[in-house]
C-alpha cells in the first residue's frame, strides 16, 4: 500500500512564517548625522528606506543603561508648520529628531528609533555619544555692524519640476560648531523653498555668532531619501552689513564633471551643459574659474550677459571662445550665474 505524499503538507507549513517575516521586517536606516547642536538640545537627521516615524532614545552613559530623565524628545520638529511638512518627511523616510532639556557642555548617547508606518516594526540605530555646547551667544547686528544673510533655495525632485515637498536641506560650513538643518516648506515658506538662516551659525573656537564677511565656502546637501543627495558648493559674496536674503544663483559653484550633463556634438567635442534658476527680467553673467576653491579667479564666458525672461538660465562649455580652453583640459572647473547689478 503506497503511503500518502506529504511534502505539499510541509512546504506549505514553510512557507507562511517566511512569508509573514518578509512583511514585518524593519525599516533600513542610513546616513546618521547631529545637526543643530545647542547648550540645550540636539536634533538628529537619519534616512529610512520606508514611509516611518522617528524618535530617539538619550542615555547618560555609554552603555545606554540610563535614560536621562527629563529629556524632551520630539520627532520631526518644525517651526511654524501645520504639519503637513511632517507627514511629507516621513512618507520619503527622511527622518530627523529633536532632543531637548538637556544639560549644557555635557556628553550625551543616543540611538535612533524608526516606526515603520505600514507594519509598526521598529529599528533602533547604534549608540552614539554627542556632547552639547557650552555656550551659544547670538551677537546682534548692531554689535558687530553686520547681518549674516538668508540663504533661500528652490528644492525639486529629480526632474527639476516637481516641488520637493518635505525633503531636507543641511548647511555645512568651516569653523561652525554645527550643520544646520531645515525641511522644505518649513518656517512657513511654501514648497518648494527652503530658508536657511546663517545667523544661527555659531563658532565652535568661541560659542558666539560665526560671523560670515564674504567669500565662505557653504556646503548645502539636499536630502530626497535614501540614495537621493545632491551637494552644492557656494561662496558667499560680500558682507554689505544688511539683514537680506540671497538666491544661491548669485554665489553658486558646480563641479563640471559629476554635475554638468556632458553632451557630444557632431564634431566630436564634449559640451558641458548647465542650468540655473533665475529671476525672471534680470541680466546675468556666467563666471567660471579654473582655480581651487580657496582661491578662485572668477573670468567672465562668452555670450553669457543678457537678460532673462524664464525663471531658468541655460549656458553651455564648450572651449573657446565661450572660455579659455576645453573643459577637458583643465583638472576641474566651477561656474556661477552672478546678476548684473547696474548704478
Amino acid at each position: 500500500m503506497r503511503k500518502p505524499a506529504i511534502f505539499p503538507r510541509t512546504l506549505l507549513f514553510c512557507t507562511l512564517p517566511l512569508a509573514a517575516l518578509t512583511l514585518n521586517a524593519a525599516p533600513g536606516i542610513s546616513g546618521t548625522r547631529t545637526t543643530d547642536i545647542t547648550p540645550g538640545s540636539f536634533s538628529v537627521v537619519w534616512l529610512s528606506n520606508e514611509a516611518a516615524t522617528a524618535g530617539l532614545e538619550v542615555y547618560s552613559d555609554p552603555g545606554g543603561t540610563n535614560p536621562v530623565v527629563g529629556a524632551v524628545i520630539t520627532g520631526h520638529p518644525l517651526f511654524n508648520d501645520s504639519g503637513a511638512v511632517k507627514v511629507d518627511a516621513e512618507d520619503r523616510g527622511v527622518m530627523k529628531a529633536m532632543a531637548a532639556g538637556l544639560d549644557p557642555a555635557t556628553t550625551y548617547y543616543f540611538r535612533t528609533v524608526t516606526i515603520s508606518k505600514a507594519v509598526s516594526s521598529v529599528t533602533t540605530g547604534t549608540l552614539t555619544a554627542v556632547q552639547t555646547a557650552n555656550t551659544v551667544k547670538r551677537i546682534s547686528p548692531a554689535a558687530f555692524g553686520q547681518a549674516n544673510p538668508v540663504i533661500r533655495f528652490d528644492c525639486y525632485e529629480s526632474d527639476g519640476v516637481t516641488p520637493a515637498e518635505g525633503s531636507l536641506m543641511l548647511v555645512s560650513i568651516s569653523g561652525a560648531l554645527t550643520d544646520l538643518a531645515s525641511f522644505v516648506g518649513e518656517h512657513s515658506v511654501p514648497a518648494p523653498t527652503v530658508l536657511l538662516d546663517l545667523n544661527n551659525l555659531f563658532s565652535a573656537a568661541t560659542g558666539e555668532t560665526l560671523i560670515l564677511n564674504g567669500g565662505e565656502a557653504l556646503t548645502l546637501t539636499h536630502v530626497r531619501g535614501p540614495g537621493r543627495e545632491e551637494t552644492y558648493t557656494f561662496y558667499l559674496p560680500a558682507n554689505d552689513g544688511t539683514a537680506r536674503t540671497l538666491d544661491p544663483y548669485l554665489v553658486e559653484e558646480r563641479l563640471a564633471s559629476p554635475v554638468l550633463m556632458p553632451r557630444k556634438t557632431g564634431e566630436g567635442i564634449v559640451q558641458y551643459f548647465m542650468e540655473f534658476p533665475v529671476t525672471p527680467g534680470k541680466v546675468y553673467q556666467i563666471q567660471y574659474s579654473n582655480t581651487g576653491l580657496d582661491s578662485p579667479d572668477w573670468q567672465v564666458g562668452a555670450d553669457s550677459g543678457f537678460e532673462v525672461s524664464d525663471d531658468r538660465l541655460f549656458w553651455y562649455d564648450n572651449g573657446e571662445p565661450r572660455s579659455d580652453s576645453p573643459v577637458s583640459s583643465v583638472p576641474r572647473r566651477f561656474y556661477r550665474a552672478v546678476e548684473v547689478v547696474y548704478p
